[in-house]
């Protein structure tokens, strides 16, 4: 809910993300990740490693 109301969407979106119905646009996907910094930034750098995981590790 937290990330619903920091994105200024609604809860369902976020819950199609979470189950993977749906994936958010790259945009959106920094904009998540501002979005967790403020509410926990640990859970902010969790996401960029699932999400972006293979990404980062080619580049390293």
């Amino acid at each position: 809910n937290k990330l619903a109301v920091a994105l200024g969407i609604e809860r369902t979106i976020v819950n199609r993300w979470f189950h993977e119905r749906a994936d958010p646009t790259a945009e959106t996907v920094a904009d998540i990740v501002k979005a967790l910094k403020d509410i926990n930034p640990t859970a902010a750098e969790t996401f960029v490693e699932l999400y972006l995981g293979e990404l980062i590790k080619n580049e390293e």
